[in-house]
């Protein structure tokens, strides 16, 4: 059986939780990513700048990337400013065979001015021994419409795959959520069927289970949850086979 790990980590641009203020460490969020032997990483709330010299917003796919050693790749969902940009990251130790990034179409304005952060989906293909595996890394919004939106390009992405399915990423809805249900009836909840409660937010005391990883034509073989407190999520991960 080919094996492969994934991790996933909401590393809220790299502010270190343990600290007061607002200090970005992106070694502590490398170092508990690293924790877990991952071959692929996804990162969620990521800041890119595009030169040196802009405060707070250094490059920070491509420092993960060195300090993880593998491809960096970064899924751009908003531009804040010029020279600022936000969304998903990942890192891959397994050779990457292309990678998009897909637009989370924002909902109609809501009555009272509900704010809306628009969100995209990484779809990354790797070589796992041989075999492509598609990778889809995401940040799912606050509201509800939001995440019924990314729920129908995840389904719309995953209709078109034919190889084995990776889903992660922070989705800001717990097990009950009828979106959660939704995605539990086309994948498999690593976490559910490694029997583990999956509580990830807030990291200081966690009580809901917001961040998950998903699969379809992959063997789960071990899950977890890595309770180091770096950001304000705990990262998980997913031992997984091809058969």
């Amino acid at each position: 059986m080919k094996t492969f790990t994934v991790t996933t980590f909401n590393i809220q641009h790299g502010r270190n939780h343990n600290l007061p203020g607002d200090v970005i460490d992106l070694g502590l969020m490398a170092e508990t990513a690293l924790s877990t032997g991952a071959d692929f990483y996804s990162f969620n709330e990521v800041r890119r700048g595009e030169c040196e010299g802009i405060p707070g917003f250094p490059d920070e796919p491509e420092i993960l990337g060195a300090l993880i050693g593998g491809k960096a790749i970064f899924g751009r969902a908003i531009t804040l400013a010029p020279g600022k940009h936000y969304g998903n990251a990942a890192v891959s130790r397994l050779p990457v065979l292309g990678s998009t990034v897909i637009p989370i179409p924002d909902p109609e304005p809501a009555p009272g001015g509900r704010y809306y952060e628009s969100r995209c989906i990484m779809r990354t293909t790797v070589n796992v021994q041989g075999t492509p595996v598609t990778v889809l890394g995401s940040h799912f919004g606050l509201n509800r419409d939001e995440r019924e939106n990314a729920l129908a390009e995840v389904k719309r992405a995953a209709d078109g795959c034919e190889t084995p399915i990776v889903l992660m990423g922070d989705f800001n809805m717990t097990p009950d959520d009828p979106c959660c249900a939704a995605l539990s009836c086309e994948f498999t909840d690593t976490l559910a069927y490694a029997g583990e409660d999956g509580f990830t937010f807030p990291s200081d005391s966690p009580r809901e289970r917001i961040d998950y990883i998903f699969v379809r034509g992959l063997r789960v073989l071990g899950a977890g949850v890595v309770k180091k407190v770096a950001s304000d999520h705990f990262a998980i991960t997913a031992r997984l086979g091809i058969e």
